[in-house]
Order: C-alpha cells, then sequence, then structure tokens
C-alpha cells in the first residue's frame, strides 16, 4: 500500500468518527457524561485502528505527524496511569483530556478539524 493510500485510509477512520461523535450529540437522548463516554471510546478506538495502518518507516509529513502525536498520547496516558494519589474520577478526566487533544490533533493534521 502506497503512503497516499494510507493517509486516505486514516483520513477515512478519522472522518467516520467525527461521523460518529456528531451522531451521539444529534440522535441520542444520552446523559452528557454517557456522551462523552461514548466520544472517548469512539476516538480512541480511531486512533488505534489509525495506529494500525501506520507503517514504521515513511516519507510523507503526515504520516509521521500522526505517528508523533499518538505516540505522546500513549507517553501521555501512562504517565497518567502512573500518578498517585488522584482519585479514579480525576484520573479518567486527565485521560479523556489526553484522548480528545490526540484526535482533534489528528483530525487538524489531516484537514478534518471541526
Amino acid at each position: 500500500m502506497t503512503e497516499e493510500q494510507i493517509v486516505a485510509q486514516i483520513r477515512t477512520v478519522i472522518h467516520e468518527a467525527i461521523a460518529e461523535r456528531r451522531g451521539l450529540v444529534a440522535f441520542t437522548k444520552l446523559e452528557a457524561l454517557e456522551m462523552d463516554r461514548l466520544a472517548r471510546k469512539t476516538e480512541r478506538e480511531a486512533l488505534a485502528r489509525a495506529a494500525a495502518l501506520l507503517p514504521e518507516v515513511a516519507f510523507r509529513w503526515e504520516i509521521n505527524e500522526i505517528r508523533d502525536a499518538i505516540a505522546e498520547m500513549e507517553r501521555q496516558l501512562a504517565g497518567v496511569d502512573e500518578l498517585t494519589g488522584i482519585r479514579d474520577a480525576s484520573r479518567a478526566l486527565a485521560r479523556d483530556e489526553v484522548i480528545w487533544q490526540t484526535f482533534e490533533r489528528v483530525a487538524q493534521l489531516l484537514g478534518l478539524s471541526e
């Protein structure tokens, strides 16, 4: 698969996740907390799918930037998990923030930001 095809597939994955996230807001009567939880789950799954598509070595800047963003997300999530003395709810909020920021960064890199 060419790097252009990889970028196109990742763009599709992220675009579908954005649409799914919009659908959570537009077509459901979920409580805000549940809606937010589902949105972060959608974003995390999309990022995992995107990561699985990334080659180890690439020349396209988008691929390298996406790889770096996802690697940084994993480092930050590991750091959050290692924190001691914080409540589980605070840990979950910190994890959600890291995932959301990474998803938005990847979407922006692909020209899909809302």
